[in-house]
């Protein structure tokens, strides 16, 4: 089994194993069709139920211990655990994920603020103060962010043609610099509100 079963997958696994409904007060279908249904919407969304199948699911395989019942070990042992760790190791790399997400949310809104005070045509040494504290922070903030999200390189590469150093751009060409920057921030900001890598 590849990733955490949804109801189907759970009620299957419960009638190939021969295991009965009522081993546990919690009804895992139903947590198992939240989780599902939070995480197509994204990652934010899944962080809810996955907390509560987490809780869930150690009284699941308790209860079902004290069946004594050779078909519901065997289901407990052959499914149940193996769900268990995968609901454990997900949580772990959503926590891990948890402070590079905020930070890289704080650096980009803190430089889409610092933008809005740089004038429309900027001087060189404007926006080379600006590019220094801004834009590298806002590159800086994604590198780790990338290693733990896959999804993040799309960010990556957005970002990516803006942290070159800017003090050989003519400073006749950082008006139109500015725009593409400005622009730049607005893809950002809804592509990392998509991805769930922006609250």
């Amino acid at each position: 089994m590849a990733g955490i079963p949804n109801k189907a997958e759970w009620q299957a696994a419960k009638k190939k194993y021969g295991a009965p409904s009522g081993i546990s007060k919690a009804d895992m279908g139903k947590l198992f069709a939240a989780y599902e249904a939070g995480s197509k919407k994204g990652r934010l969304d899944s962080i809810k139920p996955l907390d509560q199948l987490a809780k869930a699911l150690p009284k699941y395989i308790a209860d079902a211990k004290k069946k004594k019942d050779k078909k519901i070990d065997k289901f407990v042992t052959d499914f149940v655990m193996p769900v268990d760790k995968q609901v454990n190791d997900l949580i772990k790399i959503y926590q891990k994920m948890a402070n590079p997400t905020a930070a890289f949310s704080q650096k980009l809104k803190k430089c889409a603020a610092s933008l809005q005070k740089l004038p429309a045509t900027p001087s060189k040494a404007e926006y080379q103060a600006f590019w220094s504290e801004d834009i590298r922070d806002v590159g800086t903030a994604l590198a780790p962010l990338k290693k733990l999200d896959p999804s993040a390189e799309k960010l990556h590469k957005l970002w990516s043609p803006l942290t070159k150093d800017p003090s050989s751009i003519p400073e006749a060409k950082l008006g139109a610099v500015r725009k593409l920057v400005a622009a730049t921030i607005k893809t950002m900001l809804t592509e990392g509100k998509k991805l769930n890598l922006i609250a």
